[in-house]
């Protein structure tokens, strides 16, 4: 039997299907990469072929559900980093490199298409820790209307290129690349504040 329901009378009974379904979906981009199936995830959470679409109509609906969760992951991570712009890009690059699967799923189609109101506000949450420390960053007296969507730009793709493997970086000289290139980016936005 799952560790996320418990058996009552032939039934699964769940005190919160919803999240047990969420979770078996990040343990399965763990240990499967970013596709999920309702029927994997179902599996994976102890409950009936059919138990998920009390929660989720689509299969593109539990994406917006995963993504949100990974987005208000991505913002606890970026909020423990406090207000430098630097070490809020590293921890964004890192988050990306730790949570692949998840990453992808994030940013992918299937959650673009997810009309969850809890996935906007997620994605917001994380996105508005980068900018408001790139417009710390500009400092108060010149605030650069693109220096938020430069920052997140600039991060993001640095992260892709890792992800698809774009860039020839040892293990060992990711954390080193990914410093220089957030502090140049950092030393940049301020000359031009």
């Amino acid at each position: 039997m799952s560790t996320y329901g418990q058996k009552q009378g032939g039934a699964y009974h769940h005190g919160d299907l919803r999240r047990a379904l969420v979770e078996a979906s990040l343990a399965s981009l763990r240990d499967n990469g970013p596709e999920l199936s309702l029927r994997r995830v179902a599996r994976l959470a102890g409950v009936s072929a059919a138990a998920p679409y009390r929660h989720f109509r689509t299969i593109d609906d539990l994406y917006g559900a995963v993504a949100a969760e990974g987005f208000l992951m991505l913002a606890t991570r970026l909020t423990a980093e406090g207000d430098d712009l630097a070490a809020l890009g590293r921890a964004y690059v890192r988050f990306a490199l730790r949570n692949a699967a998840l990453f992808r799923v994030m940013f992918g189609t299937r959650t673009a298409r997810s009309c969850d109101p809890a996935l906007r506000k997620a994605a917001g949450s994380a996105y508005d820790r980068l900018a408001e420390a790139a417009r710390r960053t500009c400092g108060a007296g010149a605030i650069d209307a693109d220096a938020p969507l430069s920052a997140w730009a600039q991060v993001h793709g640095l992260a892709m290129l890792l992800l698809d493997g774009q860039l020839d970086t040892s293990e060992d000289d990711i954390d080193a690349l990914v410093r220089r290139i957030t502090e140049r980016f950092v030393a940049g936005l301020r000359a031009t504040a």
